[in-house]
């Protein structure tokens, strides 16, 4: 991966709905713990790169998955 980013949802159900999609899609994705550094309702995020972040939302908003936040990281 490039530099990481990393989608928290509200709750698991997101989650799962949201690798679906992007996996039928192709994209490189990683479902992971939500770090530490991070506070989010679901312990659960997904981990993409950064480059994709933009197609990822509007797959994300075009199945009518809600996120709660996206966030880029260090290293």
């Amino acid at each position: 991966m490039n530099s990481r980013c990393v989608i928290t949802f509200y709750s698991t159900h997101h989650v799962l709905q949201s690798e679906k999609a992007l996996k039928e899609k192709f994209f490189n994705i990683n479902l992971i713990p939500v770090p530490r550094k991070i506070s989010s309702n679901c312990g659960i995020s997904l981990e993409i790169e950064c480059t994709d972040k933009d197609e990822i939302l509007k797959v994300l908003k075009d199945n009518n998955i809600e996120i709660e936040s996206v966030h880029e990281l260090e290293g």
